[in-house]
């Protein structure tokens, strides 16, 4: 009886191994299958995670060539904006030649006519003073026949004796304005 429970015993303990191992076999095919079907899954989404990929870079490409055409168009630009600024200083400086020139034109005919009409006493030399440029480089042509105390306190921001004004034409609008308005209140 001994050798025929030993062989019993041997084959139950061979019995249970075996079923262990089928047990563990089952339970590595269940794994390989779940591990085939993840890894499609897998796949598929490491192909996505490429065209993804795929289409940053050429984002990145067209983001590239657009900020170099910008670039260009901005360096464009400022340079056509420095060709214009120069442009205008030149045309500032001319204005400011023609000026002057204008302004010697008018003073020499004022010289003349005076010349002609008060050579003996002299008086044109009295009248005629030095024209000034402003500081600021800006357009300014003087009336050379007013001359202007400064005095700036009645209406107008004149005062009614007339001084305060630019030019004689200002002076006598001025006067006319105010005879008009004083003729017309005695109505």
């Amino acid at each position: 009886m001994s050798s025929e429970l030993l062989s019993i015993i041997l084959d139950i303990v061979i019995l249970i191994c075996l079923g262990v191992t089928i047990y563990y076999a089952l339970r590595l095919s269940r794994s390989l299958n779940n591990f085939r079907t993840y890894r499609k899954e897998f796949d598929v989404l490491i192909q996505e995670l490429n065209r993804n990929i795929e289409h940053a870079y050429e984002a990145l490409r067209a983001m590239k060539e657009s900020s170099t055409r910008s670039s260009d168009d901005l360096e464009d630009m400022y340079r056509q904006s420095q060709q214009m600024s120069e442009e205008l200083k030149l045309i500032n400086e001319t204005s400011n030649s023609l000026a002057d020139r204008l302004e010697r034109v008018a003073m020499q005919n004022r010289v003349t006519v005076r010349d002609e009409s008060d050579v003996s006493s002299g008086e044109f030399l009295k009248n005629v003073r030095r024209v000034e440029r402003p500081s600021d480089d800006g357009f300014a042509i003087q009336d050379l026949d007013f001359q202007d105390d400064g005095d700036d306190d009645g209406a107008f921001g004149q005062s009614d004796d007339g001084e305060g004004f630019q030019s004689e034409a200002e002076k006598d609008l001025y006067n006319a304005l105010k005879k008009n308005m004083g003729s017309g209140h005695s109505r």
